[in-house]
């Protein structure tokens, strides 16, 4: 252990010599990194905090030098595409959060609020990050940048964080969603005031794609002239389209189609088949630039999108009892909102007496025979694809029935679970079978729940804990994008109730082999570095 902690010392000494040797040169720096991943971790990130003192106490000739290393350090992770995407925001945000002890905005406002956009954009793509809170903080850092880069002192940089603040009120969480999508309207209109297509082509395009991307969300809520918002959606998207062409701005540009083939894909105003034929046209621009090799998850995106279009166009061609089921409205909302609980869980609020063991039976019994539809592969697939995140919302759904709603989320990861093993059978990305045990875990966590609260046959719903459990865990240990996509204290609780769910089969059927099985598993928990409060726990029932 004193071995490893030297070498880990031995690298941050070195990493920080290197920077203040060649600064932000990431064809020296990079290198570096992709050789070290191991050592960019989230541990890393709060080895940084060591320096706090050294900036707060030292001349300030030293904590200068610390706080650009620093700097330095935090801007280049923040774009390296490698390693564990989680640590590699945790490290810049750390290196932020102490650079700002030394930039203050009372002695070097301009570096103060740079440093205070990129804290912004960390906290924005923190997968760890609480998906309500971290919008605020986003919003925050930009709201205080923009007090020093004003539209008169420095309009291009004001501009580029109006368009920050603009995605950032589409996708916040907090308050009403109409109110935030006009807010971020507003925004992207003034970000547009700076940026033109003859003095900015490329931020001018991505403004107007961004301002289309707040209406195409206006149009998906439930409101009064949602139509419209679609077709301003359209315009801005085209409108993006005159700047950002593909020669100069392929990744942008295939972006847009993309944006544009999901905007087609629903639109109710025309002539459908021309909707059809141009969504499709759109969805194929953008394949031709985005490749599984060079851009998968766009690729996947581009892929799904024309799932859900050949889904719609079925759907619009047949008429049967099928099309007015309750079943079917909660996934295509599903689908259409990309399982936003803003938009998901009111609609399921209003219709809470169809949420029972009815629905179960019908979402069971449709897939059951849309699966064996041969001629129907790609709606089956495109309802799979709804049914994976809507369980996972069924397990936050704070309202109705909590055993009914556990029920139809264990239901739900049922069915996906043998299409996500078979994903090689259906053309998908190969990453996609590594969300077995994911699911896997998540059923572990469903049954044990039904178990603490006495819902159902006892002793199956412990068994059934702790098989879902030992199987997600036996995934998550052979698959290293799983590790990546369970961490920290979400996997280690699952681990703590494993080990609970041991300790109540042995009450059950007196195996002693359980309760050390359970003690194992405990084990495994201290070793993992767990929170404080948890810690205690586990030492406590040891």
């Amino acid at each position: 252990m004193n071995d490893l902690r030297e070498t880990e010392e031995e690298f941050f000494v070195y990493l920080l010599n290197s920077l203040l040797e060649y600064q932000q040169n990431p064809q020296i720096i990079y290198p570096i990194f992709q050789a070290n991943l191991d050592k960019l971790t989230v541990d890393f990130a709060q080895r940084l905090r060591a320096v706090e003192p050294q900036i707060r106490d030292s001349s300030p000739e030293e904590s200068h030098t610390l706080a650009i290393v620093l700097l330095w350090l935090s801007n280049l992770i923040l774009e390296f595409p490698l390693g564990d995407k989680t640590a590699n925001i945790a490290i810049a945000k750390t290196g932020y959060q102490c650079a700002l002890i030394f930039y203050t905005r009372e002695t070097n406002p301009l570096a103060w609020a740079e440093i205070t956009v990129n804290l912004g954009i960390t906290y924005e793509e923190d997968p760890q990050a609480d998906p309500v809170q971290k919008w605020e903080e986003a919003i925050n850092c930009y709201q205080k940048a923009s007090q020093v880069f004003t539209r008169t002192t420095n309009p291009e940089r004001w501009a580029s964080i109006q368009d920050n603040l603009g995605n950032a009120y589409r996708n916040r969480q907090q308050g009403e969603a109409e109110i935030n999508l006009q807010q971020a309207i507003q925004y992207h209109q003034k970000a547009l005031e700076i940026f033109t297509s003859e003095n900015n082509p490329r931020l001018s395009g991505m403004s107007q794609h961004n301002l289309g991307s707040d209406y195409l969300a206006l149009s998906r809520l439930n409101i009064a002239n949602n139509e419209q918002y679609l077709e301003s959606g359209i315009k801005h998207y085209e409108q993006a389209l005159q700047t950002l062409k593909r020669e100069v701005y392929p990744d942008l540009w295939a972006m847009n189609q993309l944006s544009l083939g999901n905007a087609y894909s629903v639109r109710l105003r025309g002539n459908p088949y021309e909707n059809y034929e141009k969504a499709q046209q759109h969805y194929e621009n953008a394949l031709s630039v985005y490749t599984p090799a060079t851009n998968p998850y766009y690729c996947q995106q581009v892929k799904a999108g024309q799932a859900r279009l050949n889904q719609l166009k079925t759907d619009s061609n047949r008429e049967t009892p099928e099309e007015s089921s309750f079943v079917i409205q909660v996934l295509k909302l599903t689908l259409a909102s990309d399982g936003d609980q803003q938009k998901v869980f009111p609609f399921l609020e209003k219709n809470l007496d169809q949420l029972n063991q009815n629905f179960i039976d019908e979402l069971v019994s449709f897939i059951s025979a849309l699966e064996k539809e041969k001629s129907q592969i790609n709606i089956y697939q495109a309802f799979m694809m709804g049914i994976y995140p809507f369980s996972s919302l069924m397990m936050t759904f704070p309202k109705g029935n909590r055993e009914i709603n556990l029920d139809i989320a264990i239901a739900g990861w049922k069915i996906v679970l043998p299409f996500f093993e078979r994903s090689q059978n259906y053309n998908l990305p190969s990453d996609f079978s590594s969300l077995c045990g994911i699911i896997k875990l998540e059923l572990g966590k469903a049954f044990y729940e039904k178990y603490e609260n006495r819902w159902g046959e006892l002793d199956v719903n412990v068994e059934e804990a702790i098989k879902y459990f030992e199987e997600g865990f036996a995934a998550l240990n052979s698959n290293h994008t799983l590790d990546r996509e369970l961490y920290g204290e979400s996997r280690i609780s699952c681990r703590v109730k494993l080990g609970i769910s041991y300790f109540y089969r042995n009450q059950i059927k007196g195996d002693p082999g359980d309760i050390e099985k359970a003690i194992d598993t405990y084990k495994l928990v201290l070793n993992s570095g767990c929170q404080e409060n948890t810690l205690q726990w586990v030492q406590m029932n040891l």
